[in-house]
């Protein structure tokens, strides 16, 4: 896909509040093949929103408002994303991708 469609329709996602569709969107862009199989294309599209509810749970799940202190939330929120950006280091590693260009 061209990059400036990508980026067009990626803050129309956005701004209609469709955020987790909007990275499919790049990801679908940057990963699979505009030739892929439909059937893989939806396959990686339930993934893709599998893996961002599974997330959001952890976010929402970890929070307890009776504590009196975050700190076991916030840390839980540091180790998710320690989590992904050693994942995104790898990949890019792994596929020979320029750091910092996704």
């Amino acid at each position: 896909m061209d990059r400036e469609y990508v980026e067009r329709i990626t803050k129309k996602l956005i701004a209609d509040g469709r955020l987790i569709e909007a990275g499919w969107v790049c990801h679908r862009a940057a990963a699979i093949p505009m030739v892929s199989d439909p059937a893989h294309i939806e396959e990686m599209h339930a993934a893709f929103f599998a893996g961002a509810q599974h997330v959001f749970a952890i976010i929402v799940g970890v929070y307890d408002p009776k504590q009196e202190t975050i700190e076991d939330d916030v840390q839980r929120l540091y180790l998710v994303g320690d989590e992904l950006t050693g994942f995104v280091q790898e990949y890019e590693l792994m596929h020979s991708i320029p750091k910092g260009s996704g």
